[in-house]
């Protein structure tokens, strides 16, 4: 392991350690980040529809470019006249006036892992939207989780890539046909943990993306293992394209008959908001371009279910201390920033980048509590929680750092040394 001794932060040149350098982007991705932050939401499933605005502009204040939901039809009705066309249409056009980048996720079905079951539904819903909407909206996710389906239906993952790959090919040429700048990315895979990326390869599956995205609810710090896995398999078949997280984040839930329910749950809020730029900074100097926490608005109608505490902000539309940590994060690294380096020795992080605005700022984290590190910092410095509040920290000495990130920010003159 490298010492923190020889690790010196520079103005113009990335972290710089003793036998080991910096991480290294290993996906096809942008220098600088280019509106890599987003949110799932569900503004197309009926109980959600009704606050979109209010959403909306919660989702724009937090400095949000993109936002992810389903554009969908459940199997048990016919296309036309569905009552969700108008929530779907209502959504988008809501959307596109709020300029958000909308990834909409197209399936038939229940949670769209059974399209391949009903084709004639599936392109029929696909041609519909294509004629609707392929000329203004960019980013487009053929089905979701399709590997969970194995599992679910006891189905070996082969065949569900097969059956996959019977949709696949003809979807991404039919939005090509309509618009060529159409991105289209795969199934936001239920992680990479299975061979089902693998398989797909074999069946020749990356001619038909532009983008490989995928979900993970690991803790930040699992996320590299993902990477070189999804690298691996890049290397292994020939290809290199920019990678996308379509899903991340933690839930709050907490047993209800838990006599300790009300101060469980403030600690699992707290963990939620810790992990924010902790997930993102790392995704990013890994190379993964676009981030999408899940999900925006927490449903908050079953205590014994943990998927209905997804969520950065309330069911009533108030935040959660992840709503003000990913505020926070915005601000200290917005879109057009450099590319985040990072450095690991043992628990405790660092990263750096330089902003648009030509000010430097340092990330520093422990990823398991609380620790000390040694910082000689030359240069007006400000410091921040990671909920953007300003703290006091010795300019020299002792700082101290917990599971939240540590920003400090100063102009680009700014120089900071780690010393052990």
């Amino acid at each position: 392991m490298y010492k923190l001794s020889f690790l010196f932060l520079s103005v113009f040149a990335s972290l710089i350690s003793c036998g080991q350098e910096s991480v290294t982007p290993l996906f096809k991705c942008s220098k600088k980040l280019n509106s890599p932050y987003g949110v799932t939401a569900q503004f197309t499933i009926p109980w959600d529809s009704p606050s979109q605005e209010e959403q909306i502009r919660l989702i724009k204040d937090a400095d949000i470019d993109n936002v992810r939901y389903d554009f969908w039809v459940p199997y048990s009705e016919p296309l036309y006249g569905n009552k969700l066309l108008p929530v779907i249409e209502n959504a988008t056009a809501k959307s596109f006036d709020a300029e958000l980048n909308i990834l909409a996720v197209l399936f038939v079905g229940y949670r769209g892992q059974r399209s391949w079951e009903m084709p004639d539904e599936y392109w029929k819903e696909i041609d519909y939207f294509i004629s609707k909407y392929a000329k203004n909206l960019k980013y487009w996710e053929i089905l979701n989780e399709v590997n969970l389906t194995a599992k679910h239906d006891a189905i070996p993952l082969d065949s569900t890539a097969v059956r996959y790959m019977s949709l696949l090919p003809k979807s991404y040429k039919k939005l090509k046909k309509a618009n060529p700048n159409i991105v289209v990315t795969t199934s936001g895979l239920g992680d990479v943990d299975d061979e089902f990326l693998e398989l797909l390869c074999r069946h020749k599956a990356y001619k038909y993306f532009d983008v490989l995205s995928f979900h993970s609810y690991e803790s930040p710090e699992g996320f590299p293992n993902k990477f070189k896995k999804i690298k691996r398999i890049m290397n292994k078949y020939h290809w290199n394209k920019p990678v996308w997280i379509s899903e991340c984040g933690l839930t709050t839930y907490v047993n209800s008959e838990s006599q300790s329910y009300t101060s469980s749950m403030a600690l699992r809020e707290t963990e939620q908001a810790y992990r924010i730029a902790r997930m993102h900074i790392i995704a990013f100097s890994y190379g993964v371009d676009k981030v999408y926490t899940y999900k925006f608005r927490a449903k908050e109608k079953d205590n014994k279910d943990p998927e209905d505490y997804y969520g950065i902000i309330h069911a009533d539309l108030t935040p959660k201390p992840a709503y003000l940590a990913y505020k926070a994060m915005t601000k200290m690294l917005p879109s057009g920033s450099s590319r985040p380096t990072l450095e690991q020795d043992g628990n405790n992080y660092i990263s750096s980048w330089t902003r648009n605005d030509g000010k430097k700022v340092w990330a520093l984290w422990n990823s398991k509590g609380t620790s000390t590190m040694h910082l000689n910092i030359k240069g007006k410095a400000d410091i921040y929680d990671y909920l953007g509040e300003h703290v006091k920290q010795p300019i020299s000495g002792e700082f101290k750092i917990s599971k939240g990130v540590t920003y400090i920010m100063g102009e680009k003159n700014l120089k900071v040394k780690v010393i052990k």
